[in-house]
């Protein structure tokens, strides 16, 4: 799970992993988390890129992308279709092992620091758009989320400085 203020790089890394590396898109944009059995649901649906994403996600093989919009209120955007695999296992609940906080900041050292699991949860908290809707349901999900996982903060300045960190948490 990758949650981030807007501009972070989320759905530039979350395209590179899937369209590159052949991991599973859940969604773009929302994560939804089953209180009942702790699973993100999928919703897969295409991938909104913005500005320098876009070439970087065009040069990808198997990127099929929609129209260009030019001069919108996020600049430039265009959407990158949900790989057919998917969009297959869009029926298929997972499990969150690790949360990443991503954070671009162009040319930049590569980091990585595992943050608590305190942490990640406020961080969580003050981008999630209705905890005041879910409350103590929302709060426990969650918390038992985060029991099981481990949470980290990254800063890198490439799409490959980026997807390289993703690798070396995923393998630790």
């Amino acid at each position: 799970m990758m949650p981030g203020v807007p501009g972070a790089g989320k759905s530039t890394l979350s395209a590179s992993l899937c369209l590159l590396e052949d991991w599973r898109l859940l969604s773009d944009e929302l994560a939804i988390l089953d209180p009942a059995s702790g699973l993100m649901q999928p919703h897969a649906r295409p991938i909104c890129l913005k500005n320098a994403s876009i070439d970087i996600a065009s040069g990808f093989p198997q990127t099929r992308l929609g129209r260009v919009y030019h001069d919108t209120r996020k600049g430039t955007i265009s959407h990158a279709a949900c790989p057919p695999a998917s969009i297959a296992a869009s029926g298929d609940p997972a499990r969150v092992e690790w949360v990443v906080f991503p954070r671009f900041e162009f040319g930049s050292t590569p980091s990585c620091e595992e943050i608590s699991r305190v942490e990640a949860f406020s961080l969580i908290s003050e981008q999630s758009f209705n905890r005041e809707r879910m409350g103590e349901v929302g709060f426990d999900a969650l918390c038992q989320m985060l029991n099981n996982v481990r949470c980290y903060q990254i800063v890198y300045g490439s799409t490959a400085d980026g997807l390289q960190l993703i690798r070396d948490i995923t393998h630790l």
